[in-house]
């Protein structure tokens, strides 16, 4: 007999509040003191300050080119609709860089059967937000995707498509989600070894799809030295 569970509460609670409280403060403090300027990021924003983002640096790095869209790509189309100062442009670069992990946070929400992959999400995007900015992009994908495993009452086509949506994308975000998912599908296999109560699935999908990430990426890098 198929079981029906409930929705997750939609509200806020303290968790949410607490982990979003924590996003603001760095979010404000990020942007004023203008923070990812010290970092990788200034090359990023400098590129998409002056216009041809693409062939100025973003070409150089192409295996991590969906990360670098989703955390630059909107400040980079914006400077090119919107004339602002380069301090201004500065600013809004940082504030929609802040916005990513909030968007993926509120997916998460929405896609998930509980309260479990949002709020781990978060507290890891905290993590990395101002060192590994390309993880932020590829941990929210894949907890998306996990989410959709995990849920009963998604269909196989809902979670066919997911996997088949979010697999490539992986591959153009950081080569170290291919280690994640392999370290996930251990843990899992451990826990499922010493009688814990774990999804033998997520284990051996996690399995597939770092062997998925890590061929592609190796394809990926073999097309651009062949095309150098």
């Amino acid at each position: 007999m198929k079981v029906t569970l409930p929705p997750p509460p939609a509200r806020f609670e303290l968790p949410d509040l607490a982990l979003l409280g924590t996003l603001l403060i760095v979010a404000v403090i990020g942007s004023s003191q203008m923070s990812l300027m010290v970092i990788d990021a200034a090359a990023h924003i400098t590129a998409a300050w002056l216009g041809n983002a693409w062939a100025l640096f973003y070409d150089q790095v192409t295996g991590r080119a969906v990360s670098t869209l989703l955390a630059f790509g909107l400040a980079w189309a914006l400077g090119g609709l919107v004339d602002m100062p380069a301090r201004v442009f500065v600013i809004v670069a940082h504030v929609l860089y802040f916005a990513v992990p909030l968007v993926f946070f509120l997916v998460l929400r929405a896609v998930e059967l509980q309260r479990i992959f949002s709020r781990l999400y978060l507290a890891a995007a905290l993590v990395l937000v101002f060192f590994n900015s390309e993880q932020i992009a590829g941990m929210g994908l894949w907890m998306i995707w996990l989410a959709v495993l995990d849920h009963p009452q998604r269909s196989r086509q809902a979670k066919a498509i997911t996997t088949i949506v979010i697999a490539p994308l992986l591959v153009f975000t950081h080569p170290a989600m291919a280690i994640t998912c392999v370290v996930f599908a251990v843990g899992g296999f451990a826990l499922r070894v010493l009688d814990r109560p774990f999804p033998l699935q997520l284990a051996i999908t996690s399995a597939a799809m770092g062997v998925l990430v890590t061929a592609g990426y190796f394809a990926s890098s073999a097309a651009r030295k062949g095309t150098g």
